[in-house]
């Protein structure tokens, strides 16, 4: 038994093949249909243990294809062709990409809690639905619960998206239906440019006579 070793040893050095390393390590993940088999070494050699298992990618209608670089479970996406970049799969967001003219896709953004996803045109987003905005505002920007968020109009649903909350500030309208956060004050000199007001670099706003500033550096 011991020369059987020594023979085996010896014939796997001049071969140039290493032979504990083959039994040890050839330890890949590959394709076989739509089953994906996987492997895991938990460190080879003499003290480590090669764990290999089998998972079918149609249980959840999926593939199993090495077309991203290495064997994996992906979503055919029929609704990615004509130039789709991502589309809704309930609350998650699902990102599409082509390969040999094979259409992908993978689960990327999950909406949260108060969002659900919506698709427009080419692309979906996480909003929040709301029961009215005016998404012909500049930007689609409007002002709602003292933040501004961007309006969206899908299908005669409206939808928003928080952009900036402005906290011990105001959202007001100002000019050609634009929004921004500012200071509620008693009275300063309306401004067009940057002037001084209470040493610092600001804008004078006088809306529906009340005034406030937009300060830029104090």
């Amino acid at each position: 038994m011991r020369d059987l070793f020594l023979i085996t040893l010896l014939f796997s050095l001049l071969s140039g093949c290493n032979f504990f390393y083959s039994i040890s390590y050839d330890c890949d993940d590959y394709c076989e249909g739509t089953v994906i088999h996987e492997c895991t070494n938990d460190g080879g050699g003499f003290g480590g243990s090669i764990n290999r298992s089998s998972y079918d990618c149609s249980k959840e209608d999926k593939i199993c294809t090495s077309e991203y670089g290495y064997p994996g479970c992906y979503y055919v996406a029929s609704k990615c062709e004509d130039g789709v970049q991502s589309f809704c799969k309930d609350k998650t967001i699902f990102d599409c990409e082509a390969r040999n003219g094979a259409f992908y896709s993978n689960p990327g953004e999950d909406c949260l809690t108060d969002e659900v996803c919506v698709e427009f045109p080419g692309y979906a987003s996480c909003l929040i639905p709301v029961d009215e905005c005016d998404s012909e505002a500049e930007a689609g920007k409007v002002c709602m619960d003292n933040k501004i968020v961007k309006c969206y109009e899908n299908d005669g649903e409206f939808y928003v998206t928080y952009i900036e909350d402005c906290e011990d500030e105001e959202c007001v309208e100002v000019g050609d239906r634009n929004v921004i956060c500012l200071v509620p004050v008693e009275e300063c000199t309306p401004s067009e440019n940057d002037i001084c007001i209470d040493n610092q670099i600001g804008r004078c706003y006088e809306i529906n006579d009340s005034f406030y500033i937009y300060s830029k550096y104090d």
